[in-house]
């Protein structure tokens, strides 16, 4: 009776240590799980950013650069060569800003025009950049 005595607190600290383990590799867990719904949703902006700029992109060279097309399509503020638009979370215009998409016209040289795409997110986070070129139309003279 004296053995089963002795055996008892060696049982218990096994149970302790076993539960021990236990909770420590679900906190590891669960930190796992927390950080990859984090990643998840900032690759799902990403990929959003990256279509939408596509679109943008495509209207852009189409259109031969032209600016004010982009406002008449998207909506946003067009000035001079530059152009911005705000975005919600849903990717629609609108005054919240949780994401912004700017369109920088830069100086065209002849018969190629230029201008760089970025989506940024509300901390002013790069989630797309692009420099675009496109083919102008010669002037007939």
């Amino acid at each position: 009776m004296n053995s089963e005595r002795n055996k008892v607190p060696l049982l218990l600290m096994e149970q302790l240590i076993m539960v021990l383990v236990f909770a420590f590799t679900a906190t590891f867990c669960i930190q796992a799980f927390v950080l990859s719904s984090q990643f998840s949703k900032e690759s799902q902006a990403k990929d959003k950013a990256v279509n939408f700029a596509q679109n943008v992109i495509e209207t852009l060279i189409a259109n031969q650069g032209n600016i004010e097309e982009l406002e008449q399509l998207f909506g946003g503020n067009a000035d001079n060569d530059n152009w911005t638009l705000t975005l919600d979370e849903n990717w629609s215009e609108s005054e919240k800003s949780e994401f912004v998409v700017i369109v920088n016209k830069e100086n065209t040289n002849g018969y190629l025009g230029e201008a760089k795409v970025i989506v940024k997110n509300q901390k002013g986070k790069a989630l797309f950049e692009q420099n675009i070129a496109w083919q102008e139309v010669a002037d007939s003279e």
